[in-house]
Order: C-alpha cells, then structure tokens, then sequence
C-alpha cells in the first residue's frame, strides 16, 4: 500500500508539473500590449477613408489640417508659432481627441505649448528638418 501511494504521489506531482509548465509557456508565449510612442522622421500615411475637419495657419508658411482620424499634420516652411498659452493654439479644441501629430520636413521649429493638453496623443512622426 505504501509503493502505490509513493507511485500515484509521484504521479500527481509529475502531471502538476507539466501542467505548470504548460501554462508558463503559453504565458511566456503571449505578447504584453503596450502603448506604441513613436518619434522617428518618417512620415506617417494617415487613413485613406479620413476626411479633413480643420485646418488653418500655423506660422508664416505653415499649415495644419486635422482628419477624421484625430491626425494632426503640419506641413510646410520653417518655424512654428510660440503660443502665449496652450488655449491659443488652433487646434486647441481638439487637444484631448488629437491621437498623433507628424510635423513635415521642412518645419524647423515646434512652437511653445504648441501641444498643451494633448492627452490622447500616442504618435509623433518627428523630421530631421526640426532643430528646436
């Protein structure tokens, strides 16, 4: 009686080990989400269904236009605007739905509080061209 306790105790204690192990791999073997924070100076593609909601100025040859996709792109020549405050920016109305911002090649600069308060913003597509 004794030999079968020690066989089935060795038994259950094998079969709980390789179900341990099991359950580690498949564990091991799933990806963790992670929130994706991008700063390159590749241009992003927006959406092809995205339609444009805004758009305006934001410097002396500067221009942005935000998409249906919350997509702020700002496009063009030289340096952004400084903005006393956050609430002055353009897009300011916008700030807690605007997802991701590629700045051009070409801008050189991105203006003061230019993106104040943007909190869902997850992508920024940065080029070479800006230097402050």
């Amino acid at each position: 009686m004794k030999h079968i306790r020690k066989r089935l105790t060795a038994l259950l204690l094998a079969l709980a080990m390789c179900l341990s192990m099991l359950s580690v791999s498949a564990w091991a073997a799933e990806p963790e989400a992670e929130e994706e924070v991008s700063l390159t100076s590749e241009e992003s593609e927006a959406s092809e269904d995205a339609t444009i909601l805004d758009s305006g100025t934001c410097g002396d040859d500067l221009t942005w236009t935000l998409d249906s996709d919350y997509a702020l792109t700002i496009s063009g020549t030289g340096a952004m605007t400084d903005w006393s405050s956050g609430s002055k920016t353009p897009w300011y109305s916008y700030r807690s739905s605007i997802s991701s911002v590629t700045i051009g090649d070409g801008v050189t600069s991105i203006g003061s509080r230019a993106f104040y308060s943007c909190t869902g913003m997850t992508v920024v597509t940065i080029p070479d061209s800006v230097t402050s």
